[in-house]
């Protein structure tokens, strides 16, 4: 009820004492309550959320620190849809997006792994997150409203973050270049590149 009362009547269904009525769609927020044979129900709540949106992503990627690489930003063009991109194994990302409707909260999904909590801002349509890069892994912001219920997961595609594997370090010896033998008390160096 939306300050009148509507009378709907429920259809009894193939089960006893069981009645369901049907309505094609919600355009606002309503409370409902089922009076049967003198007795009434709680009161239920149906909210309607408007479907949300992403406005803008950007994703801070900071190397390894022995790369010795800059952190770097990516941004996908306005009204791109994100698809996929590649950073080195070990590289932590900072995902930062607006969205076009405040939200109760926010979390990220990585892949099979439980949801990472994301911090809200600006009205609670600025979500953040960090998380390092170990795989490849398909990442979702899942958005909830203020008792925990998932309203909407974006990108409606997965961000798919490629994990490059970083090769081992070449290690050349510039001293000794071959087996040594050396006293117990004297000292050896060693060089290498």
């Amino acid at each position: 009820s939306n300050g009148a009362r509507a009378q709907m009547v429920l259809q009894s269904t193939d089960s006893p004492m069981r009645f369901a009525y049907r309505i094609e769609h919600v355009d606002e927020s309503m409370r409902y309550r089922i009076d049967v044979g003198g007795t009434q129900s709680r009161w239920f709540n149906v909210h309607v959320v408007k479907q949300i949106a992403m406005t803008s992503l950007v994703l801070r990627v900071t190397p390894p620190a022995y790369t010795k690489q800059s952190p770097y930003v990516i941004r996908p063009a306005e009204g791109e849809a994100p698809g996929s991109i590649a950073v080195l194994q070990g590289s932590r990302i900072e995902l930062d997006a607006m969205i076009d409707a405040p939200v109760g909260g926010a979390m990220v999904k990585l892949g099979d792994a439980s949801p990472v909590d994301a911090k809200l801002s600006q009205q609670n349509q600025r979500v953040v997150a960090s998380f390092d890069v170990l795989n490849d892994v398909p990442v979702s912001i899942l958005l909830t409203e203020g008792t925990g219920q998932i309203v909407a997961s974006l990108p409606a595609q997965p961000l798919l973050i490629h994990c490059a594997q970083d090769a081992p370090p070449a290690i050349e010896m510039s001293w000794p270049t071959r087996d040594v033998s050396v006293p117990p008390d004297a000292e050896v160096k060693i060089a290498a590149m």
